[in-house]
């Protein structure tokens, strides 16, 4: 990621980067692709599994979206420094 839009990532905030990145695009995405892939294959019906999938994925995509923060929050502290350390 550049320093620019890492530097604007970080300045939306950690909820909101959480919930945009973790609950709804990872969260949601793969409720819906996780019960795609049971209908197409014939495990399970869309409507059955997409309504449990829908609250498991959106909260594993809470803890994704808390550990991916802190690893950017992590690359953009040590760019810091570097920028500090040039000067």
């Amino acid at each position: 990621m550049k320093n620019a839009r890492l530097a604007r990532t970080i300045r939306q905030g950690k909820w909101r980067y959480i919930f945009l990145y973790g609950v709804l695009g990872w969260g949601i995405g793969s409720a819906i692709l996780y019960s795609l892939f049971l209908h197409i294959t014939g495990s399970a019906h869309f409507t059955s599994s997409i309504k449990l999938a829908l609250i498991l994925f959106p909260i594993a995509g809470f803890f994704w979206g808390l550990v991916m923060w802190r690893i950017l929050n992590k690359k953009h502290q040590s760019q810091k420094h570097k920028i500090s350390d040039l000067i």
